[in-house]
């Protein structure tokens, strides 16, 4: 019995073990293509800035915690090693 055989004959099995649907019938889907061309338009905009105010709120406060982090990781360094 060949592979193909087999694989053939327990798809509806392993189909039927699964609980989730097939990806066609996803509801997330539904709007892909329009997201896709909505997150692809040239208009000069970085995607992770595309959906407005709340995006760069989120970009802010991580380039904020980013450089407190930094600086505060170079404070703690130079407190150790110099002991002021």
């Amino acid at each position: 019995m060949s592979i193909r055989k087999i694989l053939v004959a327990t798809k509806p099995l392993s189909r039927s073990f699964s609980g989730s649907k097939p990806l066609c019938e996803d509801a997330r889907l539904k709007n892909l293509k329009e997201w896709q061309t909505f997150f692809q338009k040239p208009d000069g905009v970085p995607v992770y800035l595309k959906r407005g105010m709340t995006d760069r709120l989120i970009v802010g406060f991580l380039v904020i915690g980013t450089f407190a982090g930094f600086v505060n990781s170079f404070k703690f360094l130079y407190e150790e090693i110099i002991k002021p």
